[in-house]
């Protein structure tokens, strides 16, 4: 027989631990899909400066040029060079910041999704309402894969790029995920296996319900 209170208090436990992974998921979330914009904005940069860096060049060997004229040319077509490989080596390190921070978007998603599943586990073991209907599971989780296999292609932007600092408040780092596996470490003996997509507990009943 299950004690009551201690298992009230697991119960209350574990959603606050899947409320705290779900707000972090959202926030990895929302600064992935920030940088993103500034990545497609660095990417459109880059192209704009290859094009004007080739229209320099060709200016350059135009013949029939005055020695004036020719020097002028040959020094707009160096300085459009350097441009351009400013412009490549931006949009190569927003790309790298980018893929970071996808990364942390679906790890922060799948841990929220375990701490959200393993919350409605719980519950189901006290004889308590689930906390968390199909619907916020599926949403997290889902979010996650959504970022990282969005198709690019949305209007560019010129946005500058974010300094580190900036980028440090608001994706944060992933201080929390061993709170979240202390709970699955704590799970009392006769736990369903909350791990599973649509989880049980020991009698075979749903541990949250179905919704149209």
């Amino acid at each position: 027989m299950n004690d009551s209170g201690g298992a009230g208090m697991q119960v209350g436990d574990a959603m606050r631990r899947a409320e705290e992974a779900r707000q972090k998921a959202d926030t990895t979330r929302r600064a992935a899909e920030a940088l993103r914009r500034v990545a497609q904005g660095a990417r459109h940069l880059k192209a704009v400066a290859e094009r004007a860096a080739a229209e320099a060049r060709e200016a350059a060997r135009r013949p029939g040029q005055s020695p004036e004229a020719a020097e002028k040319s040959q020094a707009a077509a160096v300085a459009a060079e350097k441009h351009c490989q400013t412009a490549a080596a931006r949009a190569a390190a927003t790309e790298q910041r980018l893929r970071a921070a996808e990364e942390k978007a679906e790890r922060t998603a799948k841990q929220a999704w375990e701490a959200m599943l393993k919350a409605n586990a719980l519950a189901a073991w006290a004889r308590e309402a689930p906390p968390f209907t199909l619907k916020d599971i599926d949403s997290v989780r889902s979010g996650g894969a959504e970022l990282a296999s969005a198709v690019e292609g949305a209007p560019a932007s010129s946005e500058p790029l974010p300094d580190e600092d900036e980028q440090s408040s608001e994706a944060p780092d992933d201080t929390g995920s061993n709170d979240i596996q202390a709970a699955a470490n704590d799970a009392p003996s006769g736990l369903p296996n909350w791990r599973s997509p649509f989880p049980r507990s020991a009698g075979g009943e749903p541990l949250f319900p179905m919704e149209p």
